[in-house]
């Protein structure tokens, strides 16, 4: 990159993190311009040089941050040579180690923008049925239920570790997942209390 790309590169940064900031605090029909470009240290004109609107700006992060998500996920598929299943430790790796490098933006995401939330479900179902046959599911409707349990069931816990201020560290939290995903929620409940 010139000098030139790599100003525009760091003023989008600058102007996406200001609205990140400002999206945690309210809705996105009450943030203005004037508090993104003041937050971020620019005018209204350099605003419009990169984005139309507010939602463009949104939009902008998501489709950043989704396309991140979907190579991983198209990679992790790629390299492996046996079918990929829900109960995978790479597949839930990728969703948790996503989560956690990119939890300035992405759990704010997850909680604010169903749409953005039922893309990522949908990128994970596509990786997760990509290497199966048809012919391989008993009752395809039942795989999608299942798929969908272990992935909601996922993204709410993580969803309650940045609600509750990440009060455990983030590999206990993503050992606990992979445990309950591994053994199952009722026997992961029943080893805590007896252990």
């Amino acid at each position: 990159m010139n000098k030139k790309e790599i100003k525009s590169a760091k003023t989008k940064e600058k102007l996406c993190n200001a609205f990140i900031e400002l999206y945690k605090e309210k809705p996105i029909e009450k943030i203005s311009v004037k508090e993104i470009t003041d937050a971020a240290g620019y005018n209204r004109a350099t605003f419009y040089i990169y984005y139309k609107d507010i939602y463009d700006v949104l939009e902008s992060i998501e489709n950043r941050l989704l396309q991140f998500y979907e190579t991983n996920l198209n990679n992790l598929v790629e390299g492996t040579l046996e079918k990929i299943s829900p109960a995978s430790f790479d597949f839930l790796k990728i969703i948790t180690d996503f989560y956690h490098s990119n939890e300035k933006e992405f759990p704010i995401l997850m909680t604010k923008d169903i749409n953005f939330l039922n893309s990522v479900k949908k990128i994970a179902k596509q990786a997760l049925l990509h290497r199966q046959s048809p012919v391989f599911f008993n009752d395809y409707g039942e795989i999608e239920y299942i798929i969908e349990y272990q992935l909601s069931a996922v993204i709410g816990v993580l969803n309650a570790w940045i609600a509750k201020k990440q009060d455990i560290s983030f590999e206990k939290l993503s050992a606990l997942i992979f445990q309950m995903s591994k053994t199952g929620v009722l026997t992961t409940i029943n080893d805590k209390w007896n252990g």
